[in-house]
């Protein structure tokens, strides 16, 4: 499933990262929706290390499948600088795989064919085109604060 240095270079990111969420853990103040999702995070890490290092395409899978919506769903409510601008990062290491190799570093879903053909129907309709860029743009907007959103959303003045 992976080529040999793809695979290094995930687990160096991977644990990259859990080291960043362990960091700002033990040194922000967070609301308690960020720390549980900081816990969510960490253990879905450990649990990709361990399907990289054991080479475990299910548990590849199955995790590609949680990142998804962990990715998109749940990074739209973190309100944590530091926990923002991970996640960004994050994308970026994602779609700088995604140019480099003309696919997911993850894989194909080889083992839950129904993803794919959901997957193959939201590429018809040009989701991922539109919905990762939003994604980014609410994350850095919460750096930036281009637009106000609650205004937007609930007319308030």
């Amino acid at each position: 499933m992976f080529e040999f240095e793809r695979r290094h270079e995930l687990l160096y990111l991977t644990i990259l990262f859990a080291v960043v969420l362990i960091t700002i853990i033990t040194t922000q103040k967070l609301n308690r929706y960020d720390t549980y999702l900081i816990y969510i995070l960490l253990f879905t890490l450990f649990y990709l290390l361990k399907s990289l290092i054991e080479k475990n395409e299910d548990l590849i899978d199955r995790f590609h499948i949680f990142y998804i919506f962990l990715a998109v769903l749940f990074s739209l409510f973190i309100n944590n600088l530091y926990l923002v601008v991970s996640f960004i990062m994050m994308f970026f290491f994602m779609l700088t795989f995604w140019i480099a190799d003309h696919k997911c570093p993850l894989g194909e879903f080889a083992n839950y064919p129904y993803v794919v053909d959901i997957l193959d129907y939201t590429k018809s309709l040009y989701i991922w085109h539109l919905g990762l860029p939003f994604v980014i743009f609410v994350l850095l907007n919460k750096i930036y604060k281009f637009v106000d959103f609650y205004s937007i959303l609930f007319a308030v003045n």
